[in-house]
């Protein structure tokens, strides 16, 4: 018990209490971004609530009516099976995007890479977005190469993050208006550039466009993963899983992929 801890001098009081105080702040800054993420997290929770309850509702809706035959005609029938059919299909795909956000998120998806031609791709994934583009009162614009271009990727995951990143453009586009479709490659990698004219709505980031534009012109989907939407999110997922990017230009109104000629090198 004679041990006595050593008198320490003001230099070292003062390195030591400059040490502390590096701690605390570091500790600090990591209860601020551990709140910050569970709250975006919380956000994005409640928005994937949101996108599937309303396709539910208006299947339950038209179930009703047609369960109590309101309905005065056959034209109005056909309208209410139209409109089931459609919430249906949305229904699904959504619940499909939280699947596969779930496997994203467990890290246990993997890659079936194969060789195909990305411009055939391309044109079918267009064609397959142009009518739905159609009934909202979209035209679709597309500058594709005129020759294939073979790349080793994962079709099924490469077509579906197009697929997500078509519908996000076109959910938060000012309508009626024009998507454009810009696809290039060099010997490395592909580039994809979907262009809309983005309203004030809340973009992928779940911010309105005004407020990211004080910040940055220009920022990766990566830098806030929780607050994006579902299918944007895992767009981006499926991309950075083959060594892509996805990049948000707010400045141009633009979306950009990129995506490895061969993720295998």
């Amino acid at each position: 018990m004679s041990y006595r801890v050593p008198r320490l001098q003001l230099v070292e009081l003062r390195k030591f209490s400059s040490q502390l105080q590096s701690m605390v702040e570091q500790l600090q800054e990591q209860m601020i971004e551990e709140y910050e993420s569970e709250t975006a997290k919380r956000e994005w929770i409640e928005g994937i609530s949101n996108e599937l309850y309303a396709p539910l509702e208006g299947i339950i809706r038209n179930v009703e009516l047609l369960k109590t035959n309101s309905f005065r005609n056959q034209e109005e029938y056909n309208r209410i099976i139209q409109e089931t059919y459609t919430d249906a299909f949305q229904f699904r795909k959504l619940m499909n995007d939280l699947i596969q956000h779930a496997r994203l998120s467990a890290h246990d998806t993997q890659l079936n890479l194969e060789k195909a031609d990305v411009v055939q791709l391309m044109q079918r994934t267009i064609s397959d977005f142009e009518s739905t583009a159609k009934d909202h009162d979209f035209m679709v614009e597309k500058e594709l190469p005129s020759s294939p271009i073979m790349a080793h990727i994962d079709v099924v995951k490469i077509e579906m993050a197009l697929h997500n990143l078509l519908s996000h453009v076109l959910k938060h586009s000012t309508k009626p208006g024009t998507i454009r479709l810009i696809f290039k490659a060099d010997h490395r990698q592909l580039v994809i550039g979907i262009e809309g004219n983005f309203s004030s709505h809340p973009d992928a980031y779940g911010i309105p466009m005004d407020r990211t534009q004080q910040h940055s012109s220009s920022r990766t989907a990566s830098d806030v993963y929780a607050r994006t939407a579902m299918g944007l999110h895992i767009a981006r997922n499926m991309i950075k899983l083959q060594g892509g990017t996805l990049t948000l230009n707010h400045a141009n109104n633009i979306i950009v992929v990129t995506v490895p000629l061969d993720h295998r090198s």
